[in-house]
């Protein structure tokens, strides 16, 4: 190996990990949708890639043992980089239309072993070629300045500067699909760039072409999502087949797909339902029993489920203070401009403030006192989710009130049987909220609404 070449494998390394971290990150965004995801969802993309990888460096052995005649080592491993990023834009297709070739229902939720082996299936091809490149680059010889020790050591620092990236840049500028093509061209330009090639004239296309691929990458990063558009928006409708998708888009909690059943829209966090609107039974449910029950209603707190209803029915009481934390700012941005007008003006009333914030992190960083705390929540089906059903969070809770204030929350519930699980889970929120206040009420409903107040006596209902 010449020294030339030698130089640039920092490099190469440096990328692998670079494209590495951003292909998985987009991945997992992908798997998340498809798969209404939960942290069991990570572990088994974490776990198909940790396998791919290693079976791709098991192949990438046996293929340097065995490398035929005249083909270098070197320039196999400068094809990579293009081969695995343009891996990655065609699993997103594959997985984005899963509903419409694989047995799988739109809103269905799939069973482990089904959800373990379409991850693993649809990982198979990018896995193994970003574990062939990591495998050729470790191979080569150390008195060049690289092999395993240094390989890891750069491909590390790549997947750290690129989570920086992603994390403070693109998290809330990317569309998956685009993205992943964006990431396919700027593999290209840095193979093109790198190509060890004994010619000038060679050596100076190659490298033209590298410039105009690393443009058309940002060009594409910049102003693809207007040119592509009804491309994208198609490759996104797969993900609801049967279903009028109005908008998708992602932020940097995840993607935020708004989709419409006769005059009722429902918005999708990451494939779970967050809320319906106009959806008045589920508002008042969640919200006047909680109003009524409670001794004072002038400072309440409302974390989730507002935009569907919820902040128009409280601001129907004598309030005086509202905080409405919504985590993510991409729902509002999604469905203001399609709320209808009541619930859209109750945005604008002066008594309400609308915060961006975690509900628990909030909470412990802000003492501020609230008559009723309000927490209308999708089900604790992830750890994201189960913050809000702890002790830990109730204990929070119940520094945040006044004398005689109301915490309120709901569960699942069944009008006609309670199964094992439903019954444990519920069972189980609602002895953790007698550990933490003196007197818990339940409300059989549409959903199990469960009261807890400071107060030494339930609330009267």
């Amino acid at each position: 190996m010449r020294r030339a070449d030698a130089s640039l494998l920092p490099s190469l390394s440096f990328f692998l990990g670079v494209f590495s971290l951003l292909a998985q990150v987009v991945l997992v965004r992908e798997f998340f949708v498809v798969f209404t995801g939960s942290e069991l969802n990570l572990g088994l993309v974490l776990a198909a890639w940790l396998l791919w990888n290693g079976a791709g460096s098991l192949v990438g052995g046996r293929l340097l043992a065995n490398l035929p005649a005249g083909v270098s080592r070197e320039r196999l491993l400068l094809f990579l980089p293009t081969a695995a990023a343009l891996a990655v834009p065609v699993t997103i297709l594959l997985i984005r239309s899963l509903r419409v070739w694989a047995p799988v229902g739109t809103g269905e939720l799939l069973a482990f072993r089904s959800t373990a082996l379409l991850t693993f299936a649809l990982l198979g091809g990018t896995g193994l070629l970003f574990g062939l490149w990591f495998t050729l680059a470790a191979s080569l010889p150390s008195d060049s300045g690289s092999g395993p020790g240094r390989t890891y050591a750069w491909e590390a620092a790549g997947g750290l500067a690129a989570g920086a990236i992603f994390s403070f840049f693109l998290a809330e500028r990317t569309e998956g699909l685009l993205f992943g093509c964006a990431l396919s061209l700027l593999a290209a330009a840095v193979s093109l760039w790198m190509f060890p090639s004994a010619g000038v004239g060679t050596r100076r296309l190659l490298r033209a072409c590298a410039l105009a691929g690393a443009v058309g990458a940002g060009l594409l990063g910049m102003m693809g999502n207007d040119l592509l558009s009804p491309w994208i928006r198609q490759s996104q409708s797969w993900r609801w087949p049967g279903m009028t998708m109005i908008d998708s888009r992602d932020s940097r909690y995840g993607n935020l797909t708004l989709i419409g059943v006769g005059n009722q829209m429902t918005l999708y966090e990451n494939g779970s339902p967050g809320f319906s609107f106009p959806d008045p039974l589920a508002a008042s449910e969640a919200v006047h029993l909680p109003l009524l029950a409670a001794a004072s209603q002038k400072s309440v707190l409302l974390i989730g489920g507002g935009l569907g209803g919820g902040l128009a029915e409280i601001l129907r009481y004598p309030v005086e203070r509202l905080d409405y934390l919504e985590l993510d700012p991409g729902a509002l941005d999604i469905v203001r401009s399609r709320l209808p007008a009541p619930l859209e003006s109750s945005l604008r009333d002066p008594r309400l403030r609308i915060l961006h914030e975690d509900g628990r992190s909030w909470l412990g960083r802000h003492q501020r006192l609230y008559d009723v705390i309000i927490v209308n929540l999708p089900p604790p089906a992830s750890a994201l989710v189960n913050r809000f059903y702890t002790r830990e969070f109730f204990l929070l809770a119940r520094e945040n009130l006044e004398r005689d204030g109301l915490l309120a929350l709901s569960l699942p519930a069944s009008p006609n049987y309670f199964g094992e699980a439903l019954r444990l889970r519920n069972g189980s929120v609602f002895q953790t909220l007698l550990e933490v206040f003196p007197s818990v009420a339940a409300v059989p409903a549409g959903r199990n609404l469960l009261f807890a107040t400071t107060a030494p006596r339930a609330p009267d209902l």
